[in-house]
């Protein structure tokens, strides 16, 4: 969903001054955006953003990102074993927090609300709900 308002771009300068690589969706045919938490918020006509930690991980091979998620999918998804372990490492996880929190701020404190793009699905449900104001 970065690419779908006037978020993605102020993500975009977020992630970046920490360090961090804004990549879309690596299975958009999984719906992510469609079936996300913020889902009412895009059907109401607010724009709105999917973040999430990526596959990439410091000091780790390309493709080990990608193999601890298709295991955690394939073996501890909504089971017994979904559960928190001592052994993970949260580094990535506050750095992700922190730049939410960024997020929600320079949005809260911007003169203009967030837009959606002109090819936005969701574009003609903000302008609509926005008349007479």
């Amino acid at each position: 969903g970065d690419n779908k308002s006037s978020i993605g771009p102020t993500l975009a300068r977020l992630v970046k001054s920490e360090g961090i690589r804004l990549s879309p969706d690596a299975h958009p045919e999984a719906g992510h955006f469609y079936r996300s938490d913020h889902f009412s918020f895009a059907k109401a006509g607010i724009p709105s953003v999917s973040i999430g930690g990526g596959t990439d991980y410091v000091g780790r091979p390309t493709a080990w990102g990608l193999q601890q998620a298709e295991d955690y999918t394939a073996h501890r998804y909504h089971q017994p074993s979904d559960e928190y372990r001592p052994d993970f490492d949260l580094r990535g996880a506050a750095q992700l927090a922190e730049i939410v929190y960024r997020l929600g701020v320079t949005i809260g404190n911007a003169e203009v609300a967030p837009t959606w793009n002109a090819d936005a699905e969701f574009k003609s449900l903000r302008d609509a709900s926005r008349k007479g104001l």
